[in-house]
């Protein structure tokens, strides 16, 4: 479950990208152009957020009788908010 710090960012990512854009659209179509990839981005970056949790319930999941964390590796990956990076476990 995301904790209230990760929404905070969230939104406070998206309301610095907003006053940015703001003080520098000149016409409806930069505007859009604009919010489109500030959704992206702070979309992008919940999705890293979630994939984290999902990897951390299975962790907490697992059968550890037969499953044993020996480490993490950072992967990039492609969604439709775009490329990012993210850290999960590796079991053995």
């Amino acid at each position: 479950m995301l904790n209230i710090r990760q929404i905070v960012g969230a939104v406070l990512l998206f309301v610095k990208g907003l006053i940015e854009l703001l003080g520098r659209c000149k016409d409806f179509y930069e505007l859009e152009k604009g919010i489109h990839e500030l959704c992206q981005k702070v979309c992008n970056q919940i999705f890293n957020w979630a994939l984290e949790q999902l990897d951390t319930r299975l962790m907490n999941e697992r059968d550890r009788s037969t499953w044993e964390v020996v480490g993490f590796r950072t992967k990039t990956a492609i969604s439709t908010f775009g490329e990012f990076l993210y850290k999960r476990r590796l079991y053995c």
